[in-house]
């Protein structure tokens, strides 16, 4: 297992725009410069001996912040929800989980302070599956209520491109806490790696297929995640790396920022181009 670097190594010397490092008069005085705005909705919940609890509040967090350092001063790095819907990890000590109208209630109240703000664009990042269906919910509901010119989400994993996944990929049952998390974890926040305890997933196969036929056929059901994990984690952490972690990750944020430029090509025109478009008509 590779040797992991230090915090902040993956930014390469950039800064990103985070609105909690401003003092209110910076923050007034760049405004104009920002085109989208990114929240992140995490969670704190367990990851087995593997990493931290707050797993995928940081890698959501820290790619976001990666994205933010790139595209300075466009994208603003909003103060992160820490916490989301775990209730299937709620068997395991330290987990919290939200109630979903706290969460759409948090979502609402931040995009009223976002929009006082006059920016106008707003990414909701995750990186956790249980948010999916209340982001979901909240994309539709809060455009529904305020029409704002853009209001999306997106789910980070859906980034990991599928060869760099194949080239890590040592388990059948993959997704959290396991070789791929990992190996991430390891080139954003080194620091939430617990090395000395990595190992691999105690796995109830009978019980994992079951659930992933189950879902394959559209069926949902209540469960919770110590049914198919004793320790909490999927996969083999042990075959974690930081080289492979870095190729992943810094090939998400490619996508990661083709996506946010795409967002503010379409929803931010420039002048010259809005100007064009009235000349043309």
């Amino acid at each position: 297992m590779a040797r992991s670097k230090t915090p902040e190594y993956h930014l390469k010397g950039l800064k990103p725009l985070e609105l909690v490092s401003m003092t209110s008069t910076q923050f007034d005085e760049v405004k104009q410069d920002i085109k989208l705005a990114i929240l992140v909705l995490g969670s704190i919940e367990q990851h087995g001996p593997n990493t931290a609890l707050e797993t995928d509040l940081a890698m959501a967090l820290e790619m976001t912040r990666m994205l933010s350092s790139r595209m300075y001063p466009q994208v603003l790095v909003m103060p992160p929800i820490p916490w989301g819907m775990s209730a299937y990890h709620m068997d395991f000590p330290g987990t919290i989980t939200l109630r979903p109208e706290t969460i759409l209630a948090l979502l609402r109240n931040l995009y009223e302070s976002i929009n006082n703000w006059g920016i106008e664009c707003l990414l909701i990042a995750n990186f956790h599956s249980g948010n999916e269906s209340i982001i979901s919910t909240a994309v539709q509901q809060l455009s529904y209520e305020y029409n704002p010119k853009f209001l999306g989400a997106i789910d980070l994993p859906e980034l990991e491109p599928d060869n760099i996944e194949a080239q890590m990929l040592h388990s059948e049952f993959v997704g959290h806490g396991c070789e791929i998390e990992t190996s991430e974890l390891m080139y954003v926040r080194p620091d939430l790696v617990r090395v000395e305890e990595i190992s691999e997933g105690s796995i109830q196969n009978d019980e994992i297929t079951y659930r992933r036929s189950a879902r394959s056929k559209g069926l949902r059901t209540n469960w919770s995640f110590k049914s198919i994990t004793k320790n909490g984690a999927l996969g083999d952490a042990r075959a974690a790396s930081y080289e492979a972690g870095r190729s992943m990750v810094d090939a998400m944020v490619d996508s990661y920022e083709e996506i946010a430029q795409q967002i503010i090509i379409t929803h931010n025109p420039s002048p010259q181009k809005s100007q064009s478009s009235k000349d043309n008509n």
